[in-house]
């Protein structure tokens, strides 16, 4: 399936979205086009200092998930 169809589907099919990877843009792009009563959780832990707070709509939910064993 072509990417295109990729991101309309999880628009139009999801009601939620975590985003495990902030460096990919294109889940960005799936959360940020989903209805605005769709749940986005991100990692506010993946890089952090790289990507803050402002990278990211206010209504979507930080949760701190650590990377190291």
């Amino acid at each position: 399936m072509p990417r295109a169809n990729d991101l309309a589907f999880a628009v139009m099919a999801c009601d939620s979205l975590f985003l495990s990877a902030q460096t990919s843009t294109f889940a960005w792009w799936i959360g940020y086009l989903m209805p605005d009563d769709a749940t986005i959780l991100y990692n506010s832990d993946f890089l952090p200092g790289l990507h803050t707070r402002e990278h990211f709509l206010p209504e979507w939910i930080p949760i701190k998930l650590s990377m190291a064993q």
